[in-house]
This record gives C-alpha cells, structure tokens and sequence, in this order.
C-alpha cells in the first residue's frame, strides 16, 4: 500500500497543474508507459467491488455529494472505507440524466476526470494516481454545484 506522504507529495506537485477546461469529449494527452494500463485498471475498478476498495487511499480526500458551505469552508473532508459506495462507469449511471466527462493526465501517473451533468451546473471530480506499479483513487469529490 502506497504510503500517505508519497500520495500527498504527488497530489501537492500535481494540484498546481490543474487548469479549468471543459471538453465534452474524453481527452488523453501526453501517453506515458504507466497510462497505458489505466484504461484497464478504470473498467476493473467499476465492475469488481473488491477490486476497487483496494485501489483506494482511505480516508480519501474530498467532498461528499451535495456538500453544504460548513464543509466546503473548511477544506477538510475525507470519505471513510466503511461508508464508501461502489462507483460505478457513466454507462451504469442514470439513463435518464446526460453526462459527459473530461479525463486529462496532467503527468503519466497522475490524471484527473471531471463528470458533468449536461446543461446543468454539477459535476464530480476523481483523482487518479500510479503509485508502486497500480493505479488508485486518491480523491474524490461528489456532485456538487461547480463555483463560476
């Protein structure tokens, strides 16, 4: 298991190269030797439960769904093992809701996937990152209405 200090360094180091775009098209650039597999490990860690908890770096860092001002003011949330959901891909979501989803690599071992609600002003954001030869979620924010 990767340790929190290595996943906090890579999240401090890649969180200033975030920038805001919107694209409504899955966008990969940069390919690097470890993305190639991260194709793999996102169907696997949408279909198999146990899979998936593995990949995760519990507390995760984030937001929960519909996070109220308390909690976005304090910039301090972390979701628990104990609580978490299966996520699921977009096909598995709601069929009568429209998404769309924009997946960036801001380096070859960290990427970073934003799901929008079409016409609407929500969105959740994942965080992945490859630590030790695997791909983990290492955040996860829940829909939530995006700041302007």
């Amino acid at each position: 298991m990767p340790s929190k200090y290595a996943i906090l360094l890579l999240a401090a180091l890649c969180g200033g190269a975030c920038k805001n775009t919107k694209n409504n098209n899955d966008v990969t650039t940069n390919i690097g030797a470890s993305e190639k597999d991260f194709a793999d490990f996102y169907e696997k860690f949408h279909t198999d439960s146990n899979y998936q908890m593995a990949h995760i770096v519990f507390p995760l860092e984030g937001l929960p769904s519909g996070a109220d001002s308390a909690v976005l003011a304090s910039g301090l949330f972390y979701h628990q093992s104990a609580d978490w959901r299966m996520q699921h891909s977009l096909e598995d979501m709601d069929k009568d809701m429209d998404y769309s989803r924009h997946l960036s690599f801001l380096t070859p071992d960290f990427a970073r996937e934003t799901i929008y609600k079409t016409d609407s002003t929500y969105a959740m954001e994942r965080r992945f990152a490859h630590i030790d030869s695997s791909w983990f979620l290492i955040y996860y924010a829940g829909m939530n209405r995006l700041q302007r």
